[in-house]
């Protein structure tokens, strides 16, 4: 009877091993991160807030895009070294955005106002 709940437990440690080995990832793929999309003036044209993780290339940095209902997408711009989205309002023209970095000695909170009405075409 012990021998037979030792080797039961062998088998289901081994098949978890397995399991992890095979689900481990053990670099970011380094692929945006979407924080939240949501529609832009009264159409269904789209922005996209999005996180980039850092690489060896670039650092980490929070994305804004455009997304057209004709299917093309438009970079708006790029907040290097932050890594949280606190909040999002869009204000006439205006999106006013509240970013964090979190991962300096010093957290800091900075409010960001980006004009888009000239960026965005329909």
């Amino acid at each position: 009877m012990k021998k037979r709940i030792v080797v039961s437990t062998i088998v289901i440690l081994f098949i978890i091993i397995i399991y992890v080995t095979f689900n481990f990832t053990l670099f970011n793929d380094g692929k945006p991160v979407e924080i939240t999309r949501f529609d832009y003036g009264g159409t269904r044209n789209q922005i996209a807030i999005s996180y980039v993780p850092s690489n060896a290339t670039i650092q980490e940095q929070i994305l804004l895009q455009k997304f057209h209902t004709n299917g093309r997408n438009e970079f708006l711009a790029a907040f290097e070294r932050y890594q949280v989205l606190v909040s999002y309002q869009m204000a006439e023209d205006s999106l006013i955005l509240v970013l964090a970095d979190t991962s300096s000695y010093a957290k800091r909170t900075d409010t960001l106002k980006i004009r888009i009405a000239n960026q965005i075409k329909p």
